[in-house]
């Protein structure tokens, strides 16, 4: 490779692409279905088969063969990738049946269906097709058309057989079974997730099909009481600006209604019998839908303080809902993936529960009882079976991710995938995928079954080699950090390059995720990273510690960590100390720079928050609660205030020299943020540069934009603070 790191690391999606991905494995454990590009630094992702028995892996579908131009998004998938953060091209979700035999996906607007053996048939759809997905059965393929939903019969050779096959050249298309036909196009939606269910729940998607493919819960989303924004790229000024609609904190959702749909067949076609309302409250979010096994369906509500969350069951009979639970949290309650779920006739959650030990443990419960250990904080529940849950977790060492099983009958704990590093898994059967990464290794996916183990074929690059990661616990509360400094005498000037918000964990045994780090650690920067509160991984206590003040604590965390870093290692120069971020990171940086001038010379400002009444409702809500009911906690929290000036900005003859960035067409975090900070830098006499992107969004997916974006930091960088 001649390539620069930052280039490289733009290219390989940072050291991602030709890694397996997504992987689904048949209850059996007789297959794995999964994602793969062909090279590292390919985009283009197909679809593969490991089969479990001989070892081998097939490339069962060549997205290259479906969709030339791969450029061609539908504006809901174009939608879905900013949500999801998808850099990709090609495949890049599919579905597959309760056997593993068959596999729905959608490339350049088209559903296509194949089977293990290859066979592919695509669907016929009136307009571009988005989130195809098979029912369990594997007789039915649903997905959305037009922002209505659409269903197809499956063309099976026999229907009847053990092993589903694909009529090769058979012609399928689609029928709408509900859609918005009297509802204003514009602002109503059938089976698509509103913009905070796809950013703030995890929630990507708005139908769910029956085990048996008989029914289907829709969501209807009515977005005309939602604000809308126009996202315009100033450099085309020819192009109209798009709108889109974004609920302020503080201003109207979405309404979200589930409605049944009863499918039947006639002649060969697939059509709606009849289409009940499901009750519900309007003024709550439909957090998710679990209508995976034969028990009846899961359906959980979130009231809009998100302090009371609801699990309901479905009675088809009568389209109503039933409460089976209702969790409570304080300051605020969340759903953790995988749950809730059913254990037989049990009800599994994952809860808050401060009661166990010091900072309390996020738990797994069955029916209400505590069924994990208090050391364990789970983070996810990858499979849950009758007599065992296995879940993912942290076991007092938040660096590192762990999957363990934990047996219902008797409470013991056995490890999947333990010990330093991260660790993921994928059960199906007797089969267990298993990726794993350390800080000295990078990501691999081993297929363990009764047949052996097998480890999948890797195409991706490794990072070039840099200055140690040294992993450690700063100040009195023990704050995870890692610390990359140069090889010699130093001094060397001091970068903070933290994350710092809720649902994202910098600190980590993960060597890919200490590339950047250890480059500007090569370029002559001692480089810290710290988890300060708020972050996830070590406790509900850690985690609730920003209620109601997003900035206080968050910096405070940070200058104790830089404090306590410089007193283990002497090379590092306190006089000389920059931050830089993004997002969340971005709002951490110009706060440092704000309101401890004392101990910042310089700031790196990516697409930062920087008034929380500009962000969305579901995420500030939980934190600083409702804006008209707690104004205070808004104006402690932003860096810029409703008339445009800088809130408890420090005093100083030398204000910190600031590189702001931000997306022009950024849809999750506007550039009205940075526009506006840029606004009230100058009313204050701030000095500082703005670099606005052209077509670019809250993820920076272009390459050159991606690796210029490195490259420009590093030059600021060494023009304030030196190397």
């Amino acid at each position: 490779m001649t390539d620069t790191f930052p280039r490289l690391h733009a290219r390989t999606q940072r050291f991602t692409l030709g890694r397996p991905r997504s992987l689904r494995i048949a209850p059996d454990g007789a297959g794995v279905w999964f994602l793969q590009s062909d090279a590292g630094d390919d985009t283009l992702h197909h679809l593969w088969h490991h089969d479990v028995a001989s070892g081998t892996v097939t490339k069962v579908v060549d997205a290259a063969a479906l969709d030339r131009d791969h450029t061609t998004l539908t504006p809901e998938e174009r939608a879905r990738r900013e949500r999801a953060r998808e850099g990709g091209a090609g495949i890049l979700a599919f579905t597959t049946d309760r056997h593993g035999h068959l596999a729905a996906f959608v490339v350049g607007g088209t559903a296509f269906l194949v089977d293990r053996a290859g066979t592919l048939v695509a669907v016929a759809t009136p307009a571009a097709a988005h989130d195809a997905r098979l029912s369990a059965d594997g007789r039915r393929v649903v997905m959305v058309v037009d922002r209505a939903v659409h269903v197809a019969t499956v063309p099976l050779v026999d229907p009847d057989a053990a092993v589903h096959g694909l009529a090769p050249d058979a012609r399928v298309a689609t029928t709408r079974v509900v859609g918005p036909e009297a509802d204003d196009p514009e602002a109503v939606a059938w089976g698509l997730a509103e913009f905070v269910a796809a950013e703030e729940m995890g929630r990507g998607r708005g139908f769910w099909i029956a085990p048996d493919g008989a029914s289907l819960l829709v969501a209807r989303v009515d977005e005309g009481g939602v604000t809308t924004t126009w996202l315009a790229d100033p450099v085309h000024p020819r192009t109209p600006p798009r709108a889109h609609r974004y609920p302020f904190a503080g201003t109207d959702n979405a309404v979200v209604d589930l409605h049944l749909v009863s499918l039947d067949d006639r002649d060969g076609v697939v059509v709606a019998r009849d289409v009940r309302a499901v009750t519900g409250d309007r003024d709550h979010y439909l957090v998710a839908v679990d209508w995976s096994s034969d028990g009846p369906a899961l359906v959980t509500w979130q009231d809009r303080a998100q302090r009371t969350m609801t699990i309901t069951t479905l009675d088809p009979g009568d389209a109503s809902l039933a409460t089976r639970r209702e969790v409570t949290g304080r300051p605020w309650v969340e759903r953790v993936p995988g749950t809730p779920t059913w254990v037989g006739d049990a009800l599994l959650t994952v809860e808050a529960r401060p009661e166990l030990g010091d900072e309390g443990a996020h738990a797994l419960v069955l029916d209400g009882v505590v069924v994990s250990p208090p050391d364990v904080q789970v983070r996810a529940v990858v499979d849950a079976g009758p007599d065992r849950v296995v879940v993912s977790c942290t076991r007092g060492d938040a660096t590192s991710i762990e999957v363990l099983a934990i047996d219902l009958r008797d409470g013991s704990v056995s490890e999947v995938a333990g010990g330093p590093g991260v660790h993921a898994a994928v059960v199906g059967g007797e089969t267990v995928a298993v990726t794993t990464t350390t800080l000295d290794a990078t990501p691999t996916t081993t297929v363990r079954s009764s047949m052996g183990q097998r480890t999948l074929p890797d195409r991706a690059f490794e990072p070039p080699p840099g200055p140690a990661v040294e992993l450690v616990s700063l100040g009195p509360d023990g704050l995870r950090a890692g610390l990359v400094v140069p090889e010699g005498p130093g001094p060397f000037p001091v970068l903070l390059d933290p994350y710092g918000g809720p649902h994202a964990q910098r600190v980590l045994q993960a060597r890919t995720m200490w590339a950047v780090p250890q480059w500007f650690a090569r370029e002559g920067f001692a480089v810290l990273v710290t988890d300060n509160r708020g972050t996830p991984g070590r406790s509900p206590a850690f985690e609730h510690a920003i209620a109601g003040d997003f900035a206080s604590g968050v910096l405070a965390d940070q200058v104790v960590a830089l404090d306590a870093a410089a007193a283990r290692d002497d090379r590092l120069d306190l006089s000389r100390v920059a931050i830089r971020g993004w997002s969340f990171g971005g709002y951490l940086a110009a706060l440092a720079a704000l309101r401890r001038p004392d101990r910042f010379r310089a700031a790196i400002v990516g697409a930062p928050v920087t008034d929380w009444r500009l962000y969305d409702t579901h995420y500030t809500e939980r934190y600083l609660g409702h804006p008209d009911e707690h104004p205070e906690a808004y104006t402690a929290s932003s860096l810029v205030d409703p008339d445009g000036e800088l809130v408890a900005a420090t005093a100083t003859a030398t204000p910190p020299a600031m590189l702001v960035i931000h997306g022009l067409v950024d849809d999750n975090v506007l550039a009205a943020h940075s526009l506006r900070l840029s606004r009230a830098l100058l009313a204050a006499g701030r000095s500082h540069r703005f670099l606005p992107l052209s077509g670019v969004t809250h993820m920076t997916p272009q390459e050159v934009v991606a690796a210029n974006l490195l490259t420009t930091q590093l030059a600021f960088l060494r023009d304030a603070v030196g190397t």
